[in-house]
């Protein structure tokens, strides 16, 4: 049975001298330029009789590509992460030594492990899209064009040496090394796991197809060049000052052909600004400036969004809202004073182990109660000559002054003021 590289060979020998080109030097390897799409283009134009063909073509190989060469009889093992550059908010400096088994990484939340990984998964092979944001940190070292790259070290048993990475770019080295993280996690439980098998050699054919139709459309940008009707002379040459467009205002059939034509030949220097000029389009034309531009207005958003937050800020620290945290400070210092001053720890003297307890506070408020029940012609409980209202002996200076101040204890209830003047700066606070 015929292999496929066979099958493909068969067929491209039938073909037109240009895909068969096309063939040879996608086998080759090589990334195709320019150059070579205009010379495949020009061979097609041969092929069908609109060029002119070359007294001789140089011939074309279709020697198809062997088997890759065998893995290492060991396999390579990464060894060390180093010299981050613009990775997230990792520090400069830091990396990572892997042991010969297996290598823990632990941290807190923020701590960078995740960063990291990114890494890894950019230089090696992982599903799911991972973003890896540059270093905020230093603002005014700030480089927008700037990169994130990482140097990482492998030995495969036979050798050692370290591969340059940079965002966005893969290593080849790394393509075995499979990266499983948060990211990946999710995309191979909730996406499809599509496997795919190539025989040897039809991969050629993919590539061909790319080519071809790169080729093909150049063909059509020539077609449409080469029937696009020519703009009026006279709206080029509105003027009419210049040599060129006097010449070309006086048109008639009495005009010197050989004159136009001469006039039509640039002198060196036109010919430079002329090359000056088409290299300058090139250069804006690979700009991107609408992704450019989407890029800069997202970094407006978040800028934007960080200018309210810090104005928030600054309102919650404005000298009024410092003014109020202070004003509950004093009236909660007040309080507690107070609460000292008349609290139930004055009364702790008396020998009673329950003083300042719910008990004890609501036998005073109902000794309070009966008292204003007993009052005597408007004259307030106690006074000289009253007696206890429960043992009904004859109150001393010492009780009254006792049982005063148990009246304003319970009346003024200073340790609820304070409690609440407390309450108040822990809502503040929080």
């Amino acid at each position: 049975m015929a292999s496929a590289t066979d099958l493909i060979l068969t067929w491209i020998r039938g073909r037109p001298y240009w895909e068969r080109a096309a063939l040879a030097k996608v086998i080759s390897g090589t990334p195709l330029q320019e150059s070579d799409y205009q010379e495949l283009l020009t061979y097609m134009l041969q092929d069908v009789g609109l060029a002119d063909k070359t007294a001789q073509r140089p011939p074309v190989s279709l020697a198809m590509p062997q088997a890759s060469p065998a893995r290492p009889s060991k396999p390579p093992k990464i060894t060390r992460l180093y010299d981050l550059r613009d990775v997230n908010a990792l520090a400069h400096g830091q990396e990572i030594q892997f042991g010969p088994q297996i290598t823990a990484i632990y941290g807190g939340n923020a701590s960078g492990k995740s960063g990291y990984a990114r890494v890894l998964a950019g230089a090696a092979f992982a599903r799911g899209e991972r973003e890896i944001l540059q270093d905020l940190s230093s603002w005014l070292d700030f480089d927008p064009e700037s990169r994130a790259s990482a140097s990482i070290d492998i030995e495969d048993g036979e050798s050692q040496r370290s591969l340059s990475w940079q965002d966005g770019i893969s290593c080849p080295e790394l393509r075995h090394f499979h990266v499983y993280d948060a990211t990946s996690v999710e995309v191979h439980l909730t996406q499809e796991n599509n496997l795919a098998f190539v025989p040897a050699g039809l991969s050629c054919l993919t590539q061909l197809a790319k080519v071809t139709d790169e080729v093909r459309n150049l063909l059509r940008n020539l077609i449409e060049d080469r029937t696009r009707k020519p703009p009026e002379l006279a709206l080029l040459f509105q003027d009419g000052e210049s040599e060129v467009g006097r010449a070309v205002a006086d048109i008639s059939a009495d005009t010197d052909i050989r004159q136009l034509k001469a006039l039509a030949v640039l002198t060196t220097e036109e010919e430079r600004s002329a090359e000056r000029l088409r290299e300058e389009v090139k250069r804006l034309d690979a700009l991107d400036v609408s992704g450019r531009v989407a890029e800069l207005g997202t970094q407006i958003e978040d800028v934007s969004n960080l200018v309210g937050r810090v104005r928030d800020i600054e309102a919650e620290l404005s000298d009024d809202r410092m003014q109020e945290i202070d004003s509950l400070i004093d009236d909660l210092c007040r309080c507690r004073t107070e609460a000292e001053k008349i609290g139930a720890g004055q009364f702790r003297r008396t020998g009673l182990k329950t003083v300042g307890s719910n008990t004890w506070q609501q036998f005073i408020k109902h000794a309070k109660s009966l008292a204003d029940a007993e009052v005597v012609d408007g004259e307030p409980y106690p006074h000289e000559g009253d007696h206890c209202l429960l043992c009904r002996q004859l109150l001393s200076t010492q009780a009254i002054d006792l049982i005063e101040r148990l009246w304003r204890f319970v009346e003024r209830d200073a340790p609820a003021r304070a409690a609440a003047a407390l309450a108040a700066c822990t809502k503040r606070k929080q």
